[in-house]
């Protein structure tokens, strides 16, 4: 039977059978940071009754949501299967908020990630959790390597304008900010972020590099309000290369 809790409210014994997203956000919010409202539902498959998400939904008026994957095969620190499993922004009312849920869930099964699953699990053995998120009003948005390829000391913060899914799906080169405490190394042209939030967003990064014991990759956005929303934080994988 399906569970639903919030994001901040998973027992400590289902953290470890949620997925690397989910885990992310709430250890996020554990940590101090600054996170949208979000539930998950857990426990699930295609013939799960959701009757309860959606009345979640409308009761805590989530409005306009991302409907994303949390897979337990997802965001490990020798590997991941990030982008194996749907995602689905600006998604809004009740059919379709289910409808999205029932893709990311259904999505277990496609054959991109069966594939990914039996070459680096050995296993098609994955559990599946869907994450339903307010969507961020971004003003900019991007990511953050708390440890930059090559340059040791500086934290790399990606930005781009509007929503940051143009950038993690490489649609949109982004801008490049390396930070080392309060220095940032060279200002872009046109600059998405001013100084001062490029400085913030490093300082947070080793924060939560510090918070989480191991190097981070970070996603986050600026709202309207210019405050700094988080929205996922996984462990730098093995490999792992930034955007260029």
């Amino acid at each position: 039977m399906a569970k639903i809790f919030n994001i901040q409210d998973i027992p400590q014994e289902y953290l470890p059978l949620v997925g690397g997203k989910a885990r992310g956000l709430n250890s996020l919010i554990k940590f101090g940071f600054s996170v949208p409202q979000a539930f998950i539902i857990t426990d699930v498959d295609e013939n799960s009754d959701l009757s309860e998400a959606a009345e979640k939904y409308v009761k805590d008026t989530y409005g306009e949501v991302s409907v994303r994957s949390s897979a337990t095969l997802e965001d490990g620190k020798d590997f991941s299967a990030a982008g194996q499993f749907s995602t689905y922004l600006n998604i809004e009312g009740t059919d379709t908020v289910i409808s999205a849920v029932k893709s990311c869930i259904a999505s277990l099964h496609n054959a991109t990630a069966q594939k990914y699953s039996k070459v680096f699990l050995r296993s098609a053995d994955c559990r599946m959790t869907v994450i339903v998120q307010k969507m961020v009003k971004a003003k900019c948005a991007g990511v953050i390597f708390s440890r930059a390829p090559m340059r040791p000391g500086y934290v790399l913060v990606e930005a781009v304008p509007g929503l940051g899914e143009s950038l993690v799906s490489g649609k949109m080169s982004a801008q490049q900010y390396r930070v080392r405490g309060k220095q940032i190394e060279k200002m872009p042209k046109n600059a998405v972020l001013t100084p001062e939030q490029a400085i913030a967003l490093g300082e947070a990064g080793k924060k939560a590099e510090k918070l989480f014991g191991q190097p981070m990759d970070l996603e986050w956005a600026i709202d309207e309000n210019d405050n700094i929303q988080w929205l996922q934080a996984r462990p730098i994988t093995i490999g792992e290369s930034v955007t260029m």
